[in-house]
């Protein structure tokens, strides 16, 4: 669902890559242009608290020769909670473009139904979901938290204690238990010159799967 989402394909041959991206229960999602410092300053302020491989953000934890979209897909696919940090000129009409960044993170941490964070600063007020393009909408529903310049070590230390009982509940809470092959049917084989009877073939084959 990640790679379907972002167009992204894995490299697992780094391996600084490896060791990195399996840690990191935590990612920051930010513009540089409208929040790159407040985002630095919380993820100091989380790698005191969690340590620093718990958490991600783009200008730390990437190494020289990485593959950007490789490591933010795979961090992100790994995450149990995604940040994502609004200044004041964060929603803009880049969020409407395809190929932006902010937009694919979040994207691609909605469809992994991972936890998402707002987190306002620099007096930026929440969008509303009206403000934002249908994809993005879900981000609109999120409870946010608010980190003021004047009051920051305290606004920090409690996102930081929230994160904690978020991500051990996170880890409490098993997946689904996946099915073994054997016990799921094979996909039919489809006919190149017939697409009524493929279509039925596969709509009968999904059905077997739920029984």
């Amino acid at each position: 669902m990640f790679r379907a989402i972002l167009g992204l394909s894995l490299r697992r041959d780094s391996l600084p890559f490896r060791h990195m991206v399996t840690m990191a229960e935590i990612f920051i999602c930010y513009r540089r242009d409208d929040s790159g410092g407040y985002a630095g300053w919380l993820h100091d302020a989380l790698l005191d608290h969690f340590g620093a491989r718990a958490v991600f953000v783009d200008v730390e934890n990437l190494y020289p020769g990485d593959d950007f979209e490789d490591v933010i897909q795979k961090t992100l696919s790994q995450a149990l909670v995604v940040l994502v940090v609004i200044g004041p000129h964060w929603l803009d009409e880049r969020l409407r473009n395809a190929g932006d960044y902010v937009r694919r993170e979040i994207m691609a941490a909605i469809a992994g139904e991972k936890r998402l964070i707002p987190v306002l600063v620099g007096d930026a007020r929440m969008p509303t979901r009206e403000e934002l393009p249908v994809e993005l909408a879900a981000l609109a529903g999120k409870n946010a938290v608010t980190l003021r310049h004047a009051t920051w070590k305290a606004d920090v230390s409690r996102l930081g204690v929230s994160l904690e009982q978020i991500i051990a509940h996170q880890k409490s809470v098993p997946g689904p238990a996946a099915v073994p092959d054997v016990l799921s049917p094979p996909a039919p084989l489809l006919d190149d010159d017939d697409d009524d009877q493929n279509l039925e073939s596969f709509q009968e084959w999904l059905q077997s799967l739920k029984r």
